[in-house]
């Protein structure tokens, strides 16, 4: 997985869950960051392109990636992640 720095993993990743969060760069408004993820999640659902579902972890909204088909490959995790990341960039 790319790393960037306007998204935060939130939990240690384990197997093949990934928990995490968007977090624009000068965004420092819990709420308003929980906010922002909720609608990415919605976006990303709604394409029909991907599915990620959702908890709370202390508290904050935080998406959750789980990785689990023993057909996917690489390349699969990298359209993921480009969904991900551009869907994020139109919303904030």
């Amino acid at each position: 997985m790319t790393t960037s720095g306007d998204f935060e993993i939130v939990s240690p990743v384990t197997f093949n869950l990934l928990c995490f969060r968007y977090k624009p760069p000068g965004m420092n408004d819990p709420q308003e960051t929980d906010r922002i993820n909720e609608q990415l999640l919605k976006k990303l659902n709604d394409s029909g392109k991907i599915f990620l579902s959702h908890t709370r972890l202390n508290g904050r909204f935080v998406l959750r990636f789980v990785p689990g088909n023993i057909q996917l490959t690489h390349e699969h995790i990298k359209r993921a992640w480009r969904l991900i990341s551009d869907s994020a960039r139109t919303i904030y």
